[in-house]
């Protein structure tokens, strides 16, 4: 049986708070690929080096249903200025063999600014990656702040990830879910405080006008979507 294999994302800043300077060089990060198929020993099977950090809960790492790929997103830079450092949003998205021996990055696909929130549908057409877009938590005077955050639409297959198209959503989004037969997907907005209702025909992704006023911000979201088994592109 093959071994589970789980992601784990390992932050690595120099000392400080985020309240002072920034506390975080870009390039420290690395992403761990952990082996859980014995529960009570599990154990590090690789260390990759990736630009990923990430503020606030890692909602930017996400494993394919078969368990074959993950992708990672690199949401912020931090850059050093004659104060100390600055934020502005990164763009890349990469995609881990975790099958490999040993795993390792196979293709990155540049998006639009800040991914963070990640799924995969049950279908695998498409996956879907969240843009925050500058659209919350930064200065309304920055030169990447925008009103609304955006989806990223995005076709993979063993070995590659590349976008194929963008949808407009709500302010800040952050949480994203697809329901268990991957014929909508629900997302998140921060900002507003609702839940949109998007319908997945296909590679094609449409607002429904549907939306759900709640209670308090969101900021994840998750579902019991299971894979349906389908192959695509060679992913079973």
């Amino acid at each position: 049986m093959r071994p589970i294999l789980r992601f784990a994302v390992l932050v690595l800043v120099t000392s400080g708070t985020l309240g002072d300077v920034a506390a975080a060089a870009s390039g420290k990060d690395t992403v761990s690929i952990i082996d859980i198929a014995d529960p009570p020993r599990p154990r590090i099977v690789a260390d990759l080096p990736l630009l990923g950090f990430f503020i606030g809960p890692p909602t930017n790492v996400a494993v394919t249903p078969d368990e074959c790929l993950a992708l990672v997103a690199s949401s912020v830079l931090w850059l050093p200025e004659s104060e100390g450092w600055k934020v502005e949003p990164e763009n890349r998205l990469h995609l881990v063999d975790i099958e490999a021996s040993p795993p390792r990055v196979v293709d990155r696909v540049t998006v639009g600014d800040a991914p963070e929130g990640l799924a995969f549908s049950p279908r695998r057409d498409p996956d879907v990656a969240v843009l925050l877009n500058g659209s919350g938590a930064v200065p309304d005077d920055a030169w990447f702040a925008y009103p609304t955050s955006k989806l990223s639409l995005l076709a993979l297959d063993a070995v590659s990830v590349r976008e194929v198209g963008e949808v407009e959503v709500g302010g800040f989004a952050e949480g994203i879910a697809f329901n268990p037969d991957g014929g909508h997907l629900y997302v998140g907005n921060y900002n507003d405080p609702d839940l949109w209702v998007l319908r997945v025909e296909g590679t094609a992704v449409s607002d429904t006008d549907v939306r759900i006023r709640l209670p308090g911000r969101p900021a994840a979201l998750c579902s019991s979507a299971p894979s349906l088994g389908r192959t695509v592109d060679g992913i079973t």
